[in-house]
C-alpha cells in the first residue's frame, strides 16, 4: 500500500484588515469568521495540521482556541497588505525545516475568507493530487461569471475584444449566445493544494501544470467587503437550516 502523504492546511492571516476591521475574528453566524475554516479542515481524512500564519497576537489566541495550531508569528516583512501567497507560504515550509526537520508533502491553503468550503470538497481536492503525481497543484473552479470571449479591451476610444479573433476558432464568439460557447471556468480562492517541492523548487504557488476539478459556485463564497460579509452569513445560514 502506498504511503499517504503528509498534508498540512495552512491559513495566512494577517491582521490590520481595512475593509472589514477585525475581518478574521469578526463574529460569523455565531463564531469568528476563522472558526469556520478551522473546524472544516480538521474533518478532512487527508489535513493532518491546522496552522495559522499570522501578526496578530488575538487571531493566535482565536485559532488555538478552535484547534489550529500558532506555533510562530508571521515577520512584519511578509505581512503587509500586498504581500503575496509565495513568501507567506516559503517561510511556513522554512519554519518546519529548521525547527521540525521536515516539510509537507502537500500544503492545503485555506483561505479564512472562504467559510463555506467544505470538507468534501477540500478532500477530493487533495485526493485528484495524489493520485496525478504529474500534477504541480490542484484548484477548484466555478463556472466563469462572465466568459472571456464576451469580454473587452478598450484601445482609445475603440472597443476591441478581449480574446484577439482566430484564438478561439470562432467567428466573431462575441456576437454569439453563451451556450454555443465552449464552457469556461475561474480558478477561485475557494480552495488548492501545492505540492511543497513546486514552493520551494519552482518558486511558485501552482507550477506549471495545474490540476482543475469543479466545485459549486454557492459555496465559493469569497468575503472581501462589508456586502460579501453579509451575503455569506445569509448563505450559511440558509445551510445550517437546511442540515436541521
Amino acid at each position: 500500500m502506498a504511503k499517504q502523504p503528509v498534508v498540512i492546511g495552512l491559513i495566512p492571516a494577517r491582521g490590520g484588515s481595512k475593509r472589514i476591521p477585525h475581518k478574521n475574528v469578526k463574529e460569523f453566524c455565531g463564531k469568528p469568521l476563522i472558526a469556520w475554516t478551522i473546524e472544516e479542515a480538521k474533518k478532512s481524512k487527508y489535513i493532518s495540521r491546522v496552522i495559522v500564519s499570522t501578526d496578530d497576537p488575538e487571531i493566535v489566541e482565536v485559532a488555538k482556541r478552535y484547534g489550529a495550531e500558532a506555533p510562530f508569528m508571521r515577520p512584519k516583512e511578509i505581512s503587509a497588505d500586498l504581500t503575496p501567497d509565495l513568501p507567506v507560504f516559503e517561510h511556513l515550509l522554512e519554519w518546519l525545516k529548521v525547527n521540525e526537520g521536515s516539510v509537507p508533502d502537500i500544503i492545503a491553503h485555506l483561505r479564512v475568507t472562504g467559510p463555506m468550503r467544505t470538507k468534501a470538497d477540500m478532500d477530493k481536492g487533495i485526493s485528484l493530487l495524489v493520485e496525478r503525481s504529474e500534477y504541480d497543484s490542484v484548484r477548484a473552479a466555478i463556472p466563469a461569471p462572465l466568459h472571456p470571449l464576451k469580454t473587452y479591451r478598450l484601445d482609445g476610444d475603440t472597443l476591441l475584444p478581449f480574446v484577439p479573433d482566430g484564438v478561439s476558432g470562432l467567428s466573431e464568439p462575441f456576437n454569439l449566445p453563451v451556450q454555443a460557447l465552449p464552457k469556461a471556468y475561474a480558478a477561485v480562492g475557494y480552495f488548492s493544494a501545492i505540492r511543497s517541492k513546486t514552493i520551494l523548487d519552482q518558486h511558485s504557488m501552482t507550477g506549471k501544470k495545474i490540476l482543475g476539478y469543479a466545485v459549486d459556485a454557492k459555496n465559493a463564497t469569497d468575503i472581501d467587503t462589508p456586502v460579501d460579509f453579509l451575503v455569506a452569513e445569509l448563505r450559511m445560514k440558509e445551510r445550517l437550516a437546511s442540515q436541521k
